[in-house]
């Protein structure tokens, strides 16, 4: 098991499907650790591998047999698109809220994205 930081069901979910994983809603069973069958509250399918989420006290869980898992994708590089993205969503979402809009967004070779709002008014 894996714990995060992150939050928000709906915006995890929004982005795993932002990188083509299949959110199937629960309760499911996924496998765990050396296959061992665990709860989730939904899991994320790809590669015909399973990756399952929990709500933990202090954020969400993720279950996985990651020996399996890191046949298709490290588990630190899964780790790390999955958060880029849902702090991704956080931040246009909640600027959006506040009447600011995207102006430009840009991708550097590494990874880093920069983001430019425009204010309201």
């Amino acid at each position: 098991m894996l714990r995060t930081r992150m939050m928000d069901d709906a915006t995890i979910r929004r982005a795993l499907s932002d990188l083509d994983f299949e959110v199937v809603d629960g309760p499911v069973k996924v496998a765990g650790y050396q296959g061992e069958k665990a709860e989730a509250d939904f899991k994320a399918v790809k590669w015909g591998r399973e990756i399952g989420f929990r709500r933990g006290d202090d954020g969400w869980e993720m279950i996985a047999d990651w020996w399996v898992v890191e046949k298709a994708i490290r588990q630190d590089k899964f780790v790390q698109t999955l958060t880029q993205r849902y702090a991704y969503l956080m931040v246009v979402d909640r600027l959006a809220a506040q009447s600011f809009s995207l102006a430009t967004e840009e991708r550097d070779k590494d990874g880093t994205i920069r983001l430019v709002f425009r204010g309201p008014g």
